[in-house]
């Protein structure tokens, strides 16, 4: 399988998971796949070193090009959520732990990246100028699309995306960790996944009051939502494993998911439930 020997050959040697990290750069979420599973694995000194190695096309960007900072942060930011996301992983051997640590993390890096970028909108404008500088049209379309935004927004977006792809990262990790050294252990801790009561109770607190206070501020719900969205996708897939309805089941989930994507609601409401009553015990899944 394509996924195992790529597994075997980041985990070979610390010059093969930096070549991987490196060509990374190229192939969505393979420098993270690298960081984490050899952190995982082997610890974060390890995984620090690769981090390092993955970070320097961006630290040449940087200090060769007048490249943006808020896409020298994000390339920066990656790479050490994901580091640190594993070491928490590999730390705590709670996956309930380390999502509400990634949430918090990127809340925190979001919030570093106003200190650093200052105003965010410009700072969107002239990425996305740059990257339509031949479509005058698409730029200015999407430039009036978020004129109304401010820093509150765009850090919300940030970080919510920064979360989203460590968590991905983390995921595929763990399951390359399974496939190496525990096959099978991977579907075991994922179809397990459920929060504890008081993380519950703590991201709904959040979740409310930021949607209270509205404007900018009720984006970033999203971002505190997402342990309970993990949590509600493990027990849907706990359930589909445990009545043996096969992948045809999750495929159909996911394609709806895509389609539309208010299911997402109802999934994190799932993890919600999941937390107060546990759905496993009641559906005699465990």
């Amino acid at each position: 399988m394509l996924f195992s020997r790529l597994a075997q050959y980041i985990l070979k040697g610390r010059w093969q998971a930096i070549i991987v990290a490196l060509i990374g750069h190229f192939v969505l979420f393979l420098t993270q796949f690298s960081i984490g599973l050899v952190t995982l694995k082997k610890g974060v000194k390890e995984g620090l070193l690769v981090s390092l190695w993955a970070l320097l096309p961006s630290v040449v960007l940087a200090l060769t090009t007048q490249t943006q900072i808020l896409l020298v942060y994000a390339s920066v930011a990656n790479v050490l959520l994901c580091l640190l996301a594993a070491y928490a992983l590999k730390v705590t051997v709670s996956w309930p732990k380390t999502l509400v640590f990634i949430t918090f993390a990127c809340a925190l890096s979001a919030a570093i990246l106003v200190v650093l970028a200052g105003d965010l909108s410009a700072q969107y404008n002239t990425f996305l100028r740059d990257l339509t500088a031949k479509e005058v049209e698409s730029a200015s379309l999407a430039a009036n699309m978020f004129a109304a935004w401010g820093n509150v927004h765009f850090a919300a977006v940030f970080a919510f995306f920064l979360a989203v792809g460590t968590v991905i990262s983390l995921l595929f990790a763990r399951w390359m960790q399974a496939m190496v050294s525990n096959p099978g252990g991977f579907k075991q801790e994922f179809h397990s996944l459920r929060l504890p009561l008081q993380s519950s109770l703590l991201l709904m607190l959040l979740i409310v009051v930021l949607q209270s206070v509205g404007n900018g501020f009720a984006y970033w719900s999203l971002l505190f939502a997402l342990p309970l969205f993990m949590a509600g996708l493990g027990l849907i897939h706990g359930f589909v494993g445990a009545r043996q309805y096969g992948t045809g089941a999750l495929v159909a989930l996911y394609v709806i998911l895509v389609v539309f994507y208010p299911i997402a609601l109802f999934i994190t409401l799932i993890g919600l439930i999941d937390s107060w009553i546990d759905c496993r015990k009641k559906l005699n899944l465990m």
